[in-house]
């Protein structure tokens, strides 16, 4: 029931419906998301709203946490993505982006510049990684 009813019988507000909305600020705003139920795979889309400028999110998976950031600057957009070990990733580029710059830290420590092409989604593995991107229009 939606009316504040105060009697006897079914007059809880809590509803399952009233927790999804915490879905869509990891989803389309912050941009991380499941790909598989088995949080094999993890997908990485910065959720780009007019008035929001940077986002943040982590989840505990039971390989390990999954974080994402984006963040608005002058350039266009930087990124930064956790994937845990044993866990595929995914980067969407937004619209009206092109990638600039991948730095990554893999399990050994050492942050190193890796090689890219101008596709519109970008495979990573486990690890840390600084996404740069410029506008492209």
């Amino acid at each position: 029931r939606w009316e504040k009813i105060e009697c006897v019988g079914m007059n809880s507000h809590n509803h399952a419906m009233f927790g999804s909305i915490d879905l869509w600020f990891y989803n389309a705003v912050a941009g991380l998301s499941l790909a598989d139920s088995g949080f094999r795979e993890i997908l990485f889309t910065p959720g780009l709203f007019k008035k929001i400028d940077y986002a943040r999110a982590r989840l505990r998976t039971p390989c390990g946490t999954a974080a994402a950031s984006w963040e608005r600057n002058e350039k266009g957009l930087t990124a930064d993505i956790r994937i845990p070990p044993g866990v595929k990733g995914s980067f969407r580029v937004p619209e009206g982006f092109a990638i600039d710059t991948i730095l990554s830290t893999p399990a050994d420590g050492k942050r190193e510049r890796i090689p890219f092409t101008k596709s519109s989604v970008l495979s990573i593995g486990s690890g840390w990684y600084h996404i740069e991107c410029v506008n492209n229009g």
